[in-house]
């Protein structure tokens, strides 16, 4: 209870268990991209020799903020996933409040996915495939010595570095790229928590 209101959260998950398709190598990929020791280490190291401050940087429900199927489809040439859930028990008369599901019957009637989300192997992925898109528009490029850090550049200068950790960054730079780079995240990803 936060100042006499009762906020009641939930997430709906995907009962992964029951993917038929998970074990599919030509549709499903269960990678989550997350930074070595030594790129942790490397960040810290180039915010020591800057004199810049750590942040993390945390994007919220990013796993519903992947790629679609169909996007993930096409781009890496697989078979079109198809992953439909049931509700569980009182879901349906919530979704009846939504707009175009008033007359939805779970009875005989299922939803269709239409990109991977929490419950599901390839959600870590989908979303790491978004993140790298976004990281690449911004500018930044991910190093050689480990894929999971990703360096930006200006001028021929280092501007910052930052490493992934599934849903999470950490990175350094100096405040003034910071605070861009964190608007930049607001601005695409919306619900962003900054330390």
């Amino acid at each position: 209870i936060v100042d006499g209101t009762r906020d009641v959260k939930g997430r709906l998950t995907v009962r992964g268990f029951k993917d038929r398709q998970k074990h599919e190598k030509d549709r499903v990929r269960t990678v989550a991209g997350t930074a070595s020791r030594w790129g942790q280490r490397a960040i810290c190291s180039i915010a020591a020799q800057h004199g810049w401050k750590l942040w993390s940087l945390d994007v919220s429900m990013a796993f519903l903020r992947g790629k679609t199927f169909e996007e993930l489809a096409t781009r890496f040439g697989f078979k079109l996933r198809s992953l439909q859930f049931d509700l569980p028990p009182d879901g349906a008369a919530l979704l009846k409040t939504i707009e175009g599901f008033e007359d939805f019957d779970e009875v005989t009637e299922t939803l269709n996915m239409r990109k991977p989300g929490f419950g599901t192997n390839d959600a870590p992925w989908a979303w790491q495939v978004d993140l790298s898109d976004t990281l690449t528009e911004l500018g930044f490029f991910p190093s050689e010595a480990d894929r999971q850090l990703w360096l930006l550049f200006r001028n021929d200068v280092l501007a910052a570095a930052l490493g992934t950790h599934v849903d999470d960054l950490t990175g350094a730079c100096d405040d003034k790229t910071r605070e861009w780079l964190f608007e930049k995240f607001r601005e695409k990803y919306e619900a962003v928590t900054v330390n």
